[in-house]
Parts: C-alpha cells; sequence; structure tokens
C-alpha cells in the first residue's frame, strides 16, 4: 500500500475541496451556453450537485480514520465506475446519479452528507421519475448502490485493514555462550 505524508494528504485534500467548487461551477457555466432550458436544468442541476457530491465524498474517504481494506477500496471502485458508466453511455441500464447517491449515503461516516444524498437523490428522483418517465434505471441504480454498499460492508469487516509498509527488524540473536 502506498502511504503518503501529512503534506501530500493536505495537498490532495484542497484539491478535492477545489474540485468541489470549481467543477460544478464549470458545469454551471456550461449550462448558461447550452441552447435550450432542458439542456440548462441537466447540466446545472442534474450533473453539477453529482460532481460537487463525488469530491465531497471522495475528501470524506480520504479523511476517514485508519486504513482500508484492500476490498472496501474495490468496492469503492467498483462504485465509482458504475456510476460513471452511465455517464460514458447511456445503454448502461442503471442510473448511475442512484447508484452514487445510495452507495455514499450508506457507506460514508458523516450525518451532513448523508443528508445530502438524501436531498440530491430526491433531485434525481424528480429528474428520472418526473421528467424523464424513467423508473427502471432509477430503480436499478438504487438496488445496485445497496448492493455495492452492502458488500463494501461485509468485505470492510471480513478483512484486516492494509497497514503501511512497515520494516520489520529480525530479532536479536542471543550469544550462545561465552566468548
Amino acid at each position: 500500500m502506498t502511504t503518503y505524508s501529512a503534506t501530500q494528504r493536505a495537498r490532495l485534500d484542497g484539491t478535492l475541496l477545489a474540485s468541489a467548487v470549481v467543477v460544478p461551477l464549470l458545469t454551471a457555466a456550461a449550462a448558461l451556453g447550452a441552447d435550450s432550458w432542458p439542456a440548462r436544468r441537466f447540466l446545472a442541476l442534474y450533473t453539477g450537485p453529482f460532481f460537487f457530491a463525488f469530491f465531497i465524498w471522495a475528501r470524506l474517504r480520504l479523511r476517514e480514520p485508519g486504513p482500508h481494506s484492500r476490498g472496501a477500496l474495490a468496492v469503492d471502485a467498483a462504485a465509482v465506475i458504475a456510476a460513471a458508466l452511465r455517464l460514458l453511455s447511456p445503454a448502461v441500464p442503471w442510473s448511475g446519479h442512484m447508484v452514487f447517491y445510495t452507495y455514499s449515503a450508506f457507506t460514508t461516516r458523516s450525518l451532513p452528507y448523508a443528508l445530502l444524498m438524501l436531498v440530491l437523490a430526491g433531485s434525481a428522483t424528480w429528474f428520472k421519475l418526473v421528467l424523464w418517465d424513467d423508473p427502471w434505471s432509477w430503480g436499478l441504480g438504487i438496488v445496485l448502490g445497496l448492493f455495492l454498499a452492502a458488500r463494501r460492508t461485509v468485505v470492510h469487516r471480513a478483512r484486516p485493514p492494509v497497514a503501511p509498509e512497515e520494516k520489520v527488524r529480525p530479532p536479536l540473536s542471543e550469544p550462545s555462550g561465552p566468548s
């Protein structure tokens, strides 16, 4: 496992916080240039908040105490990839927003963040069910998010955390007799 110095962690923490602000603002700026109200609404109210949530989640995950098991980190990666796949291809049958909002709400130790996910999931639900009449991807996203959250909990509890690489010195041998 790679270990990070306090300076590296502070830089990454700052970068994630800045990204949580800058990327949604850039998305909102792009929305201003969109040619229709549905496109502006999609960028500003659906896509921008997702980026905010993602960068805040990554920052919270970085700040969680103690190391995480490799399995738990792999499930984190699977959740992010599952959410990103929908962004890359509308052929993916689940809602990436609902996967991520559900997963991150149930696997993050921050109550304010969980409440934010509740609000953002409510917003995504409005888009999916009211605007787009898409209960299928909405439901699959929730189910996949819950499955991954349960999997992370099981994997995280089953495996010991990844410890920083330590140099182990062999024990000193005792003298075998008088010299």
